[in-house]
């Protein structure tokens, strides 16, 4: 009781007072709040955890947390306490700590794959916020994690393509195209926003992997999704490829750059025509401010051949207007 008031005290003070948020670590430490987040009292933790939320939100307390040699172990050890709110916040204050340049330098592969397992929870809120700090992470240690902990189904799980709407949808159901009148009505309801975020996020995640893996984790880990569920995770993304959201295309077409650098990939991506939902909406949107999408194009045009034919002739004439 006695550790619980004194927490309920110290994370009080920190969330109300800023001087002595700017000068706990100096004056205190954070020793203190390091024994009352192994403590067996659920409630010690959460004021712990949340403390450790506030200091993290100023950077000069960031640099200090992650040279602290028992810190990071201690975030880890709150991440597998089986309460959301304490994991939140862990997650939260993680997302703090990706801020600081000496975050990618103070990670191990312990410590990575630790935080990777994380991904196997089925709370998707949770699962967001795991994303958006793993996306952040760039080192290979990143790629290795991603790889050995085995959570290939788990981050495939986060892409649904039930959320999003295609360009070559909005061409034959609206006459007049309003993209954000749509974009908000679509997004008004919050599970279909919580399921775009992830969408989002998932793409963004793969690519910060694809980003750090070397040419032999590439590969593999592109026939993976080729081959995962008989094409499926392939279809979804090149489904987002052509979304009207283009934070959700930017981050679908990245992803397909590198997944068509292996010619297996690349023909498996023409030849089932998922190429097709892509190609198909490129005329809607402004390619000359987004030239990742002629990327995308260059690397797939290798597995273009004479019995291919795009869903819509008049790309062809659209493209060799850029041209001009």
């Amino acid at each position: 009781p006695v550790c619980r008031f004194i927490g309920r005290i110290i994370s009080f003070a920190l969330e109300t007072n800023s001087s002595f948020r700017r000068t706990f670590l100096k004056q205190i430490g954070v020793e203190p709040l390091l024994s009352l987040a192994y403590s067996s009292s659920t409630e010690s933790v959460r004021y712990a955890v949340k403390s450790f939320f506030v200091i993290s939100i100023h950077t000069d307390n960031v640099t200090y947390l992650l040279k602290h040699a028992l810190f990071m172990e201690a975030i880890i050890h709150l991440l597998n306490v089986d309460d959301v709110m304490v994991k939140r916040y862990c997650l939260h204050t993680f997302f703090n700590l990706t801020t600081s340049e000496l975050f990618n330098d103070t990670l191990t592969q312990r410590k990575l794959n630790l935080f990777v397992q994380q991904l196997k929870t089925s709370d998707r809120r949770l699962l967001l916020d795991v994303l958006i700090i793993l996306s952040q992470v760039r080192s290979p240690l990143s790629t290795k994690a991603f790889i050995e902990a085995n959570v290939y189904e788990n981050v495939y799980g986060c892409l649904s393509s039930e959320s999003t709407i295609q360009w070559w949808e909005i061409q034959y159901t609206h006459v007049e195209v309003n993209i954000e009148e749509i974009l908000t009505e679509h997004l008004a309801n919050s599970e279909t926003r919580l399921l775009s975020d992830l969408n989002t996020v998932t793409l963004r995640y793969l690519n910060s992997v694809f980003s750090m893996a070397s040419r032999r984790e590439s590969e593999g880990i592109s026939e993976h999704i080729c081959q995962y569920n008989e094409g499926t995770v392939l279809r979804k993304i090149c489904l987002f490829a052509g979304s009207i959201e283009i934070r959700i295309q930017r981050e679908a077409c990245k992803l397909i750059c590198y997944l068509s650098q292996h010619p297996q990939c690349r023909d498996a991506i023409v030849q089932q025509a998922g190429a097709e939902w892509m190609l198909g909406s490129f005329k809607f949107v402004d390619v000359l401010r987004q030239k990742y999408l002629f990327n995308t194009l260059a690397q797939l045009s290798f597995s273009f051949n004479s019995s291919y034919q795009m869903i819509d002739d008049s790309l062809v004439d659209y493209f060799l207007q850029l041209t001009e």
